[in-house]
């Protein structure tokens, strides 16, 4: 992920990290409005983006969120798993 926030600040791209447990178990309500919660805290509106950098579980919440905030929030998926 550092890699990912450097590329980021060096093209001048404002960004906010939200890190999410690997695992099923962050496919939960409470963490479902953690997420949220920072999400609004970010400021992020609805012509921004949602990138999620990670596994299933993270791009799946992700997603969701995205969907959820705003009314429609971009989201771009970045899986570092594969099958």
């Amino acid at each position: 992920m550092p890699a990912l926030q450097e590329s980021l600040s060096a093209a001048g791209v404002r960004h906010s990290t939200i890190v999410v447990t690997p695992g099923e178990a962050s496919k939960s309500l409470p963490v479902f409005g953690r997420v949220c919660d920072e999400v609004l805290a970010a400021k992020i509106e609805r012509r921004d983006v949602v990138v999620a950098f990670g596994g299933g579980v993270v791009g799946d919440l992700a997603g969701y969120v995205a969907s959820s905030v705003r009314r429609g929030t971009r989201f771009i998926q970045i899986p570092t798993t594969l099958l």
